[in-house]
């Protein structure tokens, strides 16, 4: 099986520079993987491959920057990068490892995940991710496809993942002041704007299937900022306001200035 994953994901393509070079069965292969995902075993074989082979990092990504024009690659992509970004916990269906071996698994499957965290503060990702989103929601109701519609649930879910990813042992040693990982992508979702999007569908009420999925993705974005600035400067009052300003059906950027 190990054999097979391995030949599975060497025949999803490679990176040359900035360029990801697709191979003729790439779909298929994503397909595959997804497919050893869902019938894995109990110790994780395939995720832990996936994860030591890093292709979230050399290959997802890039997949999803340059398959705008191929919606079926770029679900295909998008799905099985979902998948490999959940907690580690959810191999064990959310329950504590239960001995020395589970545990040396699931601190296999956080660093797998640590290992990827950097590959995420991409700009381009974003503004792709981004486009996706904004094109969704410029549709009239009656235009939207649940194909889209189940993209962008999938997008918001990713986002979710990627800022739930636990800062790594070189960000633990940081000083207060230092950027870490975790500044890193909040950087690179401000600079494509994807979070004036994700306030848009925030602020309408027509939008409010994808409420809850925001409101956790700014939670996560926001945890770390306002534990800090809790002490000294923001009563938990005030970190409620923030939250339910974002879904006051009032709201505008202007308001938080």
């Amino acid at each position: 099986m190990e054999c097979l994953i391995q030949s599975t994901i060497s025949a999803l393509g490679f990176l040359e520079g900035d360029v990801y070079n697709k191979e003729p069965d790439c779909y298929v292969c994503a397909r595959d993987l997804i497919r050893y995902l869902r019938n894995d075993t109990p110790d994780g074989l395939a995720r832990r491959l996936c994860g030591e082979r890093n292709i979230v990092q050399n290959d997802l990504i890039p997949i999803l920057k340059s398959s705008t024009d191929e919606p079926q690659l770029f679900d295909v992509a998008l799905r099985l990068l979902i998948n490999l970004t959940q907690p580690a916990s959810a191999l064990f269906e959310g329950q504590p490892p239960k001995d020395r071996a589970s545990w040396q698994i699931y601190a296999q499957l956080v660093r797998n995940l640590q290992n990827s965290k950097q590959a995420f503060a991409d700009v381009q990702l974003f503004a792709v991710l981004g486009q996706r989103l904004k094109a969704f929601v410029e549709l009239e109701w009656e235009n939207r496809q649940e194909e889209e519609r189940l993209v962008v649930e999938r997008i918001l879910t990713l986002l979710r993942y990627i800022f739930a990813i636990p800062n790594t042992e070189q960000d633990r040693q940081r000083t207060a002041t230092d950027v870490n990982s975790q500044d890193q992508l909040i950087w690179a979702l401000l600079d494509a704007k994807v979070d004036e999007i994700l306030l848009f569908i925030a602020s309408r009420q027509s939008e409010r299937e994808f409420h809850i999925a925001v409101l956790e993705i700014f939670a996560l974005i926001l945890k770390e900022h306002v534990k800090a600035a809790t002490p000294a400067t923001l009563d938990f009052n005030d970190t409620d306001h923030v939250i339910v300003d974002l879904f006051d059906p009032a709201w505008n950027p202007a308001k938080r200035a």
